[in-house]
């Protein structure tokens, strides 16, 4: 009798090594498969750049530079008609005013009016070309921000 159930054993040990192979093979395939059939992330959509007008429009409308009056002083002691709104120095961008208008966005290089161009731009000030001649227009000292 130990005999036919050894001889049993004997005779499933092929059917119970093919199936351990089969099941370390499916092992191997779903742990190489599994990270290949997941879904990737979804594409960045990166918004288009606005226009230097436009986000000087919605930085002057928001007082992020506070409010105040401010010029250029000439040598003669005469205010033109610009006021510095904002400045952002890192890009060369300053946001003016110009005889009261809403400011616009001006690049260093850029004519402001005619025979006027911004030179540079700081954290606090701007620089302009005027006949040779180079003149600062600081950013007003305000109120701090408004709603």
């Amino acid at each position: 009798m130990k005999a036919s159930v050894g001889h049993r054993l004997w005779s499933a040990a092929p059917a119970a090594a093919t199936l351990l192979a089969a099941a370390a093979i499916a092992l191997t395939a779903s742990r190489i498969l599994w990270p290949l059939l997941q879904p990737g992330e979804p594409p960045i959509d990166f918004p288009q750049p606005a226009s230097p007008d436009r986000l000087a429009g919605d930085l002057q409308g928001r007082h992020l530079f506070g409010v105040g009056a401010g010029g250029v002083v000439n040598a003669a002691g005469r205010v033109e008609n610009l006021r510095l709104v904002g400045a952002v120095a890192g890009e060369g961008i300053a946001l003016i005013a110009v005889d009261g208008r809403p400011a616009r966005a001006f690049h260093v290089g850029a004519e402001i009016t005619p025979g006027v161009r911004l030179a540079a731009v700081d954290v606090r000030k701007v620089d302009v070309e005027r006949q040779g001649g180079r003149e600062s227009l600081p950013l007003p000292v305000g109120r701090g921000r408004q709603p």
